[in-house]
């Protein structure tokens, strides 16, 4: 009895097996032991391995063992891009805008090299650079400072003219150090400002004020003297009030002659009428590189 129902589940388990070699072996080869394993063959028109065939979509051509369908890589990545969450990029914050408050009263200071020549009374003398240093106040276009000026000169006897009662043999060469303390009062002609703070100005400068000079032979020549500039600046505002420049000017100065108080009236030219020499007529100019700031 027992020998029976062996048999029936064998005979039962065979087909199954025998399907389960059909994918394992090749189907040419049915009745070979062992069972040789399936290759597939390019060269044939029916494939030797049916179940490993891909079975791919009408609208595709047939696909060879282990590649993969496009739609299948279309599908899998519209899902990727359906379940990845959109990246946000950041906007790019505008720059703040610089307000400037030039109406503002602020301080200022500045400090300058001068370069040029010097006349004391109608002789030319050779001079030092010059240190000029200011400080004052500024609102808007105008700015008043309060300025001194440091510098050494040479002078030479042999460069004097006689207009006076003052032999000009009594004179000898010396040097000697100059002092000036004026005021000064500057306008902005043109004045220009960007978002970002830099400035740009055109400006006239007015100044007079009092010249000392001590020479190392013996003598003080103490003078008046006016002066009037013109100056080109660019700078940088770094707030509102806060602000750095560079500038260069030109700058022309009269200083009064202290030899031509009693001197004759003359005609040192044709003329019409015979009049006492100019006593303003020390004429000098200068060139001046400066560097400015203030709050």
């Amino acid at each position: 009895m027992r020998s029976s129902v062996a048999f029936a589940l064998l005979g039962l388990a065979t087909p199954a097996l025998a399907g389960h070699f059909d994918d394992v072996v090749d189907p040419h080869a049915k009745g070979q032991w062992p069972p040789e394993e399936c290759k597939p063959d390019p060269t044939d028109i029916v494939p030797r391995c049916p179940s490993r065939v891909v079975v791919a979509d009408s609208d595709e051509p047939p696909l060879e063992p282990g590649e993969v369908s496009e739609r299948a890589v279309a599908a899998v990545l519209r899902r990727h891009d359906d379940e990845t969450p959109p990246v946000v990029q950041p906007v790019a914050a505008a720059p703040d805008r610089l307000v400037l408050d030039d109406s503002a009263l602020r301080w200022q200071g500045e400090a300058a090299i001068g370069f040029g020549n010097a006349v004391v009374d109608g002789a030319s003398v050779s001079t030092w650079p010059s240190l000029n240093l200011g400080g004052g106040i500024a609102t808007g276009r105008f700015a008043a400072l309060a300025t001194y000026t440091l510098t050494a000169e040479h002078y030479s006897a042999t460069g004097a003219t006689a207009l006076s009662s003052a032999a000009p043999a009594a004179y000898e060469d010396t040097d000697g150090i100059v002092h000036r303390l004026g005021l000064a009062g500057r306008y902005s002609m043109l004045h220009g400002a960007s978002d970002v703070g830099l400035l740009g100005d055109v400006w006239l400068q007015g100044d007079g004020g009092e010249e000392f000079t001590r020479w190392d032979r013996g003598g003080l020549l103490a003078r008046p003297y006016v002066g009037i500039g013109l100056g080109f600046q660019g700078g940088l505002a770094s707030s509102a009030h806060r602000r750095h420049a560079m500038y260069v000017a030109v700058r022309v100065q009269i200083a009064r002659r202290s030899d031509l108080d009693d001197a004759l009236a003359t005609c040192s030219a044709p003329c019409t009428e015979a009049t006492p020499p100019e006593r303003w007529s020390d004429r000098s100019i200068e060139l001046r590189v400066g560097f400015a700031w203030g709050n």
